[in-house]
């Protein structure tokens, strides 16, 4: 049980930011729906599977929003 709460909780709360920072543009809430959503859709899996669709999801919806304005005339 101290392995969890020490360890575990350093790992996630400190080192995770740290590795992570700056190389994703989504909010921490909106990976912890993608984390509920997940778990909810496809199980224990999910919790992995869940927030890789979200990010998938979120670049390709840019890429289309980014596609329609290059393709607009300028008049």
């Amino acid at each position: 049980m101290l392995i969890g709460i020490f360890g575990i909780s350093l790992i996630d709360n400190v080192l995770r930011p740290l590795i992570l920072s700056g190389r994703t543009a989504i909010s921490g809430l909106v990976i912890f729906f993608g984390l509920l959503g997940g778990a909810a859709a496809f199980g224990l899996l999910g919790l992995l599977i869940g927030p890789i669709i979200l990010v998938i999801t979120a670049r390709l919806l840019d890429e289309l929003r980014r596609s329609d304005v290059a393709e607009e005339p300028v008049s």
